[in-house]
This record gives C-alpha cells, structure tokens and sequence, in this order.
C-alpha cells in the first residue's frame, strides 16, 4: 500500500517539476502550429482565386470562340459540367485536407517519453 503512494508521490513529483518545460514546449508547438496553417491558408486562398479567375477567362474565350457556330449551346453545358466538376473534386479535396494528426507530434512524444521514464524510476 505505501509503495503505491510512493509511486504516486514520485510522480506527481516529476510532473510537477516538468510543468514548466511542458508549457514552454506547448507553446512553441502552438506558435509553430499557427504559422504552419497560415501559410498553407494564404496559400490555398491564392491559389484558389488565381485558378478560379484563370478558368473564368478560359470559360469566357471559348463561349465567345463558338458564339457563331451551331456547337455554341454544347459548348455553354460542357462548361457547366466541367465548373460542376470542379467546385464537386475541390470540395472533396477540401475535406480531405482536414488531418489534423500530426500537430503537437513533439509535445505528446515528451509527455510519453516522461512517463516511461517516471514509471522506470517508481
């Protein structure tokens, strides 16, 4: 029984005295997290607007190239499917994106390497 509060004590001692190194370490991981996603959202902001605007010009040149020819209407729907197409595979793209696993990877690592070595001391 005493060797259980003992662990327990032992413990909450090295945790303890590790708070301040875990906050740190939070931190940092936080500041570097918030970077890391503003960079990949300013960038995927560009980019979706540099496409869209590209595509619009696109779409714009082929209805004015095919206006006075009988193929003008197949025209008009075939880049409708194809935006349709579009907005549906960046929608999907979007969501997949959304894999959050890898954030604060160093963070959990030190907590789980600290318990292993809290628990080969007790």
């Amino acid at each position: 029984m005493f060797k259980i509060f003992r662990n327990i004590k032992q413990l909450l001692w090295f945790s303890g005295e590790r708070v301040g190194d875990y906050a740190e370490l939070f931190q940092l991981e936080l500041v570097l997290f918030k970077q890391s996603l503003v960079r990949a959202m300013v960038g995927c902001v560009l980019l979706g607007m540099c496409a869209v605007l590209c595509l619009a010009f696109v779409s714009v040149a082929l209805l004015v190239t095919f206006w006075n020819t009988p193929n003008r209407i197949p025209v008009a729907w075939g880049l409708a499917g194809a935006w349709f197409v579009l907005a549906v595979a960046s929608g999907w793209f979007t969501y997949s994106l959304q894999d959050v696993s890898a954030s604060f990877d160093e963070f959990g690592d030190v907590i789980r390497r600290d318990l292993r070595a809290a628990k080969g001391q007790a």
